[in-house]
């Protein structure tokens, strides 16, 4: 009898290799498509940055250029050409900031608004299909079919009237009066309302664009009350003396203390309304000389360009700022005078060019020019045409 061995049952281990090999192969495909997806996700990550970067490099770009731009509105609004000059000037500043490594390029006309009667400038950036330069290139979106990003960015600046001016000349100048016969008093002619002078701020005060580069003269007092031993005698549209108030500190109310004053920005601002004091002090001093030269010798190349109404570098240009133009109170010639320590009101604040100092009589003479001052306190008010001082502010 043949005896038959019965099968012996298969040994599951092949087939648990079968299995394991069965799932390695599923996860090597599983971390194909995670390493895709994790490449896609950080790609776009590398982009988002870049694109946030471009966004605010933009942002930064137009910010710059709408205050520049108002601010070279603001000393050239009196031109003729005025609005075109801004676009031009807009443009080429704009070059002097870069969005993803490329200078930015501005459009004239249909990146920059220029609105005179609203003293307002826009700006826009555009790294887009219709920008000069079109979008960003991306670096690794590409691979999702993402070639390219538009990225744009606008602002606008506008200008205000100033609540204060800082950086003061102590010195105070009667406001233009008329005489009698109805004209303009020379620079020595005193102020005699028994003889038929008047004055009013609005109608016969200076006024701001019409009086833009009127020649004014600033003398030292002669001391006293004058000749005739009245105040009349005394206020002439020339210089009367110094002023003193408590945002000053003349300690000793002399030439060296003064003499800072005038050749630097002592003091904190204030604006029209504000009380002030006479000051004393030898203002014929030589420091006090050398203090008027050193502001012309700040910026020696400025000039008042009387074709534009404006300070402009020698040999012309577009208006332009200068440490030479600097803000002066003038007073009603109605107050009274009477001597130091005596307050006086402030009725207007206007920029002045100290043009040229003359020191070749026995008294010296500082002539300036009435002009446009920008000033960095704003105020609540948008300016218009005649503010003489103004402020520049974003706005969007």
């Amino acid at each position: 009898m043949k005896i038959q061995e019965a099968p012996r049952p298969q040994s599951a281990e092949p087939r648990r290799h079968h299995r394991l090999a069965n799932r390695g192969g599923a996860v090597l495909v599983f971390v194909a498509l995670g390493l895709v997806v994790f490449l896609g996700i950080a790609a776009l990550a590398v982009d988002l940055g870049l694109l946030y970067l471009a966004r605010g490099e933009a942002q930064r770009a137009a910010d710059a250029a709408a205050h520049a731009g108002a601010g070279f509105f603001q000393l050239n609004r009196d031109r003729a050409d005025g609005v075109q000059a801004t676009r031009d000037f807009v443009v080429e500043f704009a070059q002097n900031n870069e969005v993803r490594a490329l200078p930015v390029r501005v459009d004239g006309q249909e990146d920059i608004d220029v609105l005179p009667a609203e003293g307002l400038v826009r700006v826009r950036v555009r790294r887009t299909d219709d920008g000069i330069d079109g979008p960003i290139p991306t670096l690794f979106a590409r691979i999702l079919g993402f070639r390219e990003v538009g990225v744009s960015a606008s602002a606008a600046a506008q200008i205000f009237g100033v609540r204060a001016v800082g950086c003061m000349l102590p010195v105070a100048l009667p406001d233009r009066w008329r005489q009698a016969d109805g004209s303009f008093p020379d620079r020595l002619d005193p102020y005699d309302p028994d003889a038929g002078d008047f004055y009013d701020p609005v109608a016969t005060g200076y006024r701001i664009p019409e009086d833009l580069g009127s020649l004014i003269f600033i003398r030292p007092p002669t001391g006293g009350a004058g000749g005739g031993g009245g105040q009349s005698s005394r206020i002439t549209p020339s210089w009367w003396g110094t002023i003193e108030a408590p945002e000053f500190d003349f300690s000793g109310n002399g030439p060296p203390e003064i003499a800072p004053a005038i050749s630097g920005c002592d003091g904190d601002p204030f604006g029209p309304g504000a009380s002030v004091e006479q000051a004393s002090g030898n203002m014929q001093a030589r420091s006090i000389r050398d203090a008027w030269q050193s502001i012309i010798d700040s910026d020696p190349n400025a000039r008042w360009n009387d074709a534009l109404g404006c300070v402009t570098d020698l040999g012309g240009g577009a208006c332009r700022s200068s440490p030479r133009i600097r803000p002066m109170v003038f007073f009603s010639p109605d107050q009274p005078i009477s001597g130091p320590g005596t307050p006086v009101m402030v009725t207007r604040i206007l920029g002045v060019f100290v043009q040229r100092f003359d020191d070749t009589g026995p008294q010296y003479q500082v002539e300036v020019r009435l002009a446009r001052l920008p000033s960095t306190l704003p105020g609540d008010e948008i300016a218009g045409p005649g503010d003489a001082i103004t402020a520049i502010r974003i706005v969007e």
